[in-house]
């Protein structure tokens, strides 16, 4: 083959590698980066099920006091949650270092960003505002920090009344969720979407 005619040849190949490469680098973005609509996404589920959580509790706490609010954690809490992962196709739910439902038991990387959280919270960063977002294994990952209210230190205080310390008791043996003051790092939400579904 003359030497024009192999310059010409070699020049169309590289040129041809060159194309193919740069047509999958959009998708392998996609697929690698963290989006501002996944955490826009994560953000709102949060909020819904943040919200819907504090109304069910406010109306039992009006309508039965404490005891009655503690029925709503046990027995409504995780179908609100599904309910709220369902209506915005994702995972959601929360967990904590220390537990007081053994089935919000936190991952290795949940338990993780938990510990970073108290860390930051540490260093004087607003635990209002604290979020952590990752992406492995084929999804995107997000963590809000739950703040604890004032109103919570009266199942989860230093100092809860008997008779709630008792019903406490009863529903949960392995309770680890008390000694919080207001203000602490109680947990976090946590949120699972699939790459593919944020596409």
């Amino acid at each position: 083959m003359p030497l024009r005619r192999r310059f010409y040849t070699l020049l169309i190949s590289t040129s041809l590698l060159a194309l193919a490469a740069n047509a999958t680098e959009p998708a392998a973005t996609a697929a690698t980066q963290i989006t501002d609509a996944q955490i826009s996404k994560a953000r709102t589920a949060v909020n819904a099920l943040q919200t819907e959580l504090q109304t069910a509790l406010q109306n039992a706490m009006r309508d039965g006091g404490p005891i009655a609010a503690i029925e709503v954690c046990q027995l409504q809490a995780l179908p609100i949650t599904a309910s709220i992962s369902e209506q915005h196709k994702l995972y959601i739910r929360r967990t904590a270092l220390k537990l007081r439902n053994p089935a919000n038991a936190p991952d290795d990387w949940e338990a993780q960003q938990l510990a970073d959280f108290a860390a930051r919270a540490e260093r004087g960063e607003s635990l209002a505002t604290m979020e952590a977002v990752s992406r492995a294994d084929g999804e995107f990952r997000y963590m809000k920090a739950i703040p604890t209210g004032a109103a919570c230190t009266g199942c989860h205080g230093t100092q809860i009344a008997e008779p709630l310390a008792n019903a406490l008791q009863e529903r949960y043996p392995a309770d680890q969720a008390t000694g919080f003051a207001a203000g602490d790092l109680r947990g976090a939400f946590s949120v699972r979407i699939p790459i593919a579904d944020t596409l």
